[in-house]
């Protein structure tokens, strides 16, 4: 009787244990079906920087003068003929994101270096020299890539400033303060793609600038009409990750 109630009491003891070793054998077969963190999905932002470099061409503007000496002031503004507007060079940069795939949006800033003009009027001959910044918002419609090349479209508004300098009549010389004007440009050309985040562009621009009127503390006068330039442009955009 004694060994009845022994075998009862380890049983008791014993069934306990026994019943979670099938368990944690069950629980250790189980498939993992825990949860998981959503996998961290990169993007790129889309913005970009630009750096160009071009060579412009001078569209002859009408340029008149007044006050420069005592006969044109009593005559008011005479008109210069033969009129001519060196070349120049420029350099800029900017900053834009591409906002589809067919849309760019960026903003450049470009300076135009020193260009030499001159102009004949009815007596003495004019010379002088101006050098130029052009800020232009820009909207590009990209026409699709074949082969890595992208050849686009764009235009821009934005303002254009002129200074010129060293203005002589052989008598008089006036420099004057830098003047501001609306602006507005268009653009076409073609960007090769070097890398995911870099991009050759091939371009040309054409820039149209607003009338100027200049006068220095002497009431020496330069007005400046009909301004516009043609532009071949080279540069390189940066893709920001």
């Amino acid at each position: 009787m004694s060994n009845l109630r022994l075998s009862l009491v380890l049983a008791a003891l014993l069934l306990p244990g026994a019943a979670l070793v099938p368990g944690a054998a069950f629980a250790a077969d189980m498939p993992d079906i825990g949860f998981a963190p959503p996998e961290v999905q990169e993007f790129g932002s889309n913005w970009y920087l630009r750096g160009d470099v071009g060579y412009v061409w001078h569209d002859t503007p009408s340029l008149a003068v007044a006050g420069i000496t005592e006969d044109d002031i009593a005559w008011g503004p005479l008109g210069l003929s033969g009129v001519s507007f060196d070349d120049s060079w420029s350099v800029g940069f900017g900053f834009g994101v591409k906002a589809t795939d067919w849309l760019r949006l960026d903003f450049t800033v470009d300076y135009r270096s020193n260009a030499d003009f001159s102009g004949d009027t009815l007596g003495p001959t004019f010379s002088g020299n101006a050098d130029s910044w052009v800020l232009l918002a820009n909207a590009y419609l990209d026409l699709g890539t074949w082969g890595g090349i992208t050849p686009y479209v764009g235009a821009g508004i934005g303002a254009a400033s002129l200074a010129p300098s060293g203005v002589n009549d052989g008598i008089i010389t006036a420099d004057f303060d830098s003047e501001w004007a609306f602006a507005w440009g268009l653009m076409a050309g073609a960007s090769i793609a070097l890398s995911p985040n870099w991009a050759i562009d091939v371009g040309y621009r054409y820039v149209a600038i607003d009338d100027m009127d200049f006068r220095d503390a002497a009431d020496n006068q330069l007005y400046v009409r009909d301004q516009s330039s043609q532009e071949v442009r080279i540069g390189a955009r940066y893709l920001i990750d």
